[in-house]
């Protein structure tokens, strides 16, 4: 049985769709027991580890090797055209009802004679892109053997997501998305996040979140740029947030394909137990709250069709661990979701009566188009005079 927003489009969770968790470990994870439950690989073969790239690192590495030829296609793949090639190629190949990823089986063993054939200075390069990928969830690395994973953990290669302490005095954000329905639309979304939290003394944070997508496809771009771009957006909280206010989204319908109990499926655990968390606010009823990767998560649906700009707004509070005090840190943790983009502007507002040393103002601002895959902002309250 598939995770409930992806049934909106598909009657089957497939290895396509495993990567659905904000936590790229877990997504690795899944992936690798629905391959080894796939009939292609069932009985057959098991994998020691899961390496997922984003579009990006592939991008780059061609810009190290420089174009590709793909005679047989008559087609150059370069830094520049992959992703619209890849995606064009796919779609094309759909069309006909052929394998639509054979492009990529073509492209990589060319790509690795490249690789291989670098000159020293080109080959240090490459491993110098390494950290900037791991650093920005551009590339993620999972493997079963616990000591090894381990070790990714440690030098934040695998896409773990922060876990919160228990004394945790700051806030949390992550904005994950997913695109259901809508094509290839995502490579013509331009989203922009401000995010404002007012600190009180009494030791409660007050956020407030506004989301705006514009969609940029135009009449001369492929049909499949061009459809509604609908996603499911997840707005990762303290684990204690309460939903106060919110405005925009879709109140998307999802109705089962097949009654997956009579046709026998099979039910994930991990899909189960976050699914068994999922409660409705009834002053917000088109938002659905529930418990993953041991934090609070407002599920909501937005609709954005092409050469228009769709908005959200969320307002929530929270609790931190303690009061706050003079000369008390306070840390600001986001993460962003692997492979994706955007432009982020967050405020974090002192305590009345507090500022902060690092500003000498009660406002701290910061403003990116990219930001590592996980961004700390450790600041330090000062009691006014």
């Amino acid at each position: 049985v598939p995770p409930k927003p992806l049934q909106a489009i598909e009657k089957s969770w497939t290895i396509a769709n495993s990567n659905w968790f904000f936590d790229s470990a877990i997504s690795a994870d899944k992936t690798i027991q629905l391959m080894e439950k796939s009939k292609m690989y069932a009985g057959k073969i098991s994998f020691d580890g899961v390496i997922a790239v984003s579009p990006k690192v592939v991008g780059d590495l061609l810009g190290i090797t420089g174009p590709i030829e793909l005679a047989d296609r008559k087609l150059t793949v370069s830094k520049d055209n992959f992703m619209m090639e890849i995606q064009n190629e796919v779609q094309a190949a759909q069309a006909k009802g052929a394998p639509s990823k054979k492009i990529l089986a073509e492209l990589l063993p060319e790509l690795l004679l490249k690789l291989d054939s670098l000159k020293t200075q080109d080959n240090r390069l490459a491993a110098e892109k390494l950290n900037e990928w791991t650093s920005n969830k551009d590339l993620a690395i999972y493997f079963k053997d616990m000591n090894i994973q381990n070790f990714l953990d440690f030098y934040g290669a695998s896409g773990k997501v922060f876990e919160i302490p228990s004394d945790f005095n700051g806030d949390y954000l992550a904005i994950p998305s997913a695109n259901i329905g809508g094509g290839k639309s995502d490579l013509f979304i331009d989203q922009k996040v401000f995010f404002k939290t007012q600190l009180n003394a009494s030791g409660t944070v007050n956020d407030h979140l506004e989301i705006s997508r514009k969609h940029t496809a135009g009449n001369k771009d492929q049909w499949w740029y061009r459809l509604p771009n609908e996603s499911y957006i997840q707005v990762f909280a303290l684990p204690d947030a309460s939903l106060s206010g919110f405005s925009g989204g879709w109140d998307r319908k999802i109705i089962p394909k097949i009654n997956y109990a009579k046709s026998g499926y099979g039910v994930d655990a991990l899909i189960s137990g976050i699914e068994s968390t999922i409660k409705k606010n009834f002053n917000f009823p088109s938002v659905d709250e529930f418990t993953e990767s041991g934090k609070k998560v407002f599920g909501v649906w937005v609709k954005t069709e092409a050469g228009k700009t769709s908005k959200l707004s969320m307002d929530y509070s929270g609790h931190l661990f303690s009061p706050l005090s003079d000369g008390q840190k306070y840390q600001f943790v986001f993460e962003k979701q692997t492979g994706s983009g955007g432009s982020y502007h967050f405020e974090i507002y002192a305590p009345v009566g507090f500022s902060w040393v690092e500003t000498k103002s009660p406002l701290f601002e910061y403003e990116t188009s990219n930001p590592p895959g996980r961004l700390i902002l450790n600041l330090t309250l000062k009691r006014d005079l």
